[in-house]
């Protein structure tokens, strides 16, 4: 398929994401929608909070040694050939591909550690836009059990008819923040994808209009 009709179709997602959620806000309301928008923000704040001050960490217990161990046997896999082994990474950054060598070429015994100390600038940001995405995604469904409470407002006479079209103001919103995470997710869902799915690959991505409107909001985003 042309990687201009999956952007296309990426872009009747996002656009589905915002008119869905301005049709949910006027159903719920106002208040319900102040709270659930207010809430979703604080949510982003909370879980890049969690993601700058937990990712460093969680890399170097559980990330940082599979990717020592990984580099060690692949490079003995090639004969001790780092050269050889980098060229085959071709789906790095060039930088990346860099550093790895010149990491590589300056170990003198076990080269995992030095490989996973270069490496570190790539997996980081994406350990932590998974921490980011599983943290808000917890604290985005404790702020919709709050909203859902507040939905009987509707029904009070005279506000219900303001309540619902401030709702659905608010609701255009919640749609913006709906649509940036799920960028977030393309972009995480990209990178893991390391090109071998077109679909998620970097040219299909910008084809995307929305993609490329919110990707320049992505805090993980690395520039090399």
């Amino acid at each position: 398929m042309d990687t201009s009709i999956i952007g296309i179709v990426y872009d009747l997602i996002f656009a589905a994401l915002l008119v869905s959620a301005a049709l949910l806000g006027r159903r719920r309301g106002f208040l319900a929608s102040l709270i659930l928008l207010v809430g979703s923000v604080l949510a982003i704040l909370g879980a890049s909070w969690a993601a700058r001050t937990f990712g460093p960490a969680l890399y170097a217990e559980h990330f940082s040694g599979m990717v020592s161990q990984q580099v060690s046997a692949a490079l003995a896999e090639a004969g001790g050939d780092a050269a050889a082994l980098v060229a085959g990474l071709d789906f790095l950054p060039d930088a990346i591909r860099e550093a790895l060598t010149a990491a590589l070429s300056r170990a003198s015994g076990e080269a995992g550690p030095y490989a996973a100390e270069a490496l570190a600038p790539l997996i980081l940001p994406l350990v932590q836009a998974l921490l980011f995405l599983v943290v808000y995604l917890v604290l985005r469904a404790l702020v919709r059990l709050v909203a859902a409470v507040l939905r009987h407002f509707n029904d009070l006479p005279i506000l219900g008819g303001a309540n619902r079209l401030l709702g659905l103001v608010l609701g255009v919103g919640i749609g913006a923040v709906n649509d940036w995470v799920f960028m977030l997710v393309l972009w995480l869902a990209s990178n893991l994808a390391a090109g071998r799915v077109p679909a998620l690959g970097a040219g299909t991505l910008s084809h995307s209009f929305f993609y490329g409107l919110f990707s320049t909001l992505n805090p993980f985003l690395t520039h090399y």
